[in-house]
């Protein structure tokens, strides 16, 4: 979800970003950070081809309870890569639920950006 994951050295990159040396964060406070930041967004981009237990359930499902904590709904997009297997029931389910969730495949990379990019133009977020 954060752009620290694509880091050869996640931890090191998010603790940076926060000020932090990288034996200084704790799993609290990477939550609390990743919650700070899905409260702040315009927008959720979400890889999720792969099922794991890396957050972005929570992350997902945190930013799709923003009206619960008096915030605005925003726009959501899950992408996955088709022939991976199918994203979990509850990721299926979220377009269901409101107009501005949106689950999206692709077969490679370069329409993975295109979707992404057409996306971001729909919202008004480019």
């Amino acid at each position: 979800m954060s752009e620290h994951l694509g880091e050869d050295y996640p931890f090191g990159a998010q603790a940076k970003k926060m000020g932090l040396k990288e034996e200084e964060l704790t799993p609290d406070l990477l939550w609390y950070q990743d919650v700070a930041w899905i409260e702040e967004a315009d927008c959720m981009i979400a890889e999720v081809s792969v099922p794991g237990s890396d957050g972005r359930g929570g992350e997902i499902q945190h930013f799709c309870s923003r009206e619960g904590l008096g915030l605005s709904l925003a726009p959501l997009l899950m992408i996955h890569e088709e022939g991976e297997g199918n994203p979990s029931a509850a990721i299926q389910s979220r377009p269901l639920k409101n107009s501005l969730f949106h689950l999206k495949g692709y077969k490679d990379l370069e329409e993975a950006k295109q979707i992404i990019l057409k996306f971001l133009r729909e919202s008004n977020l480019e």
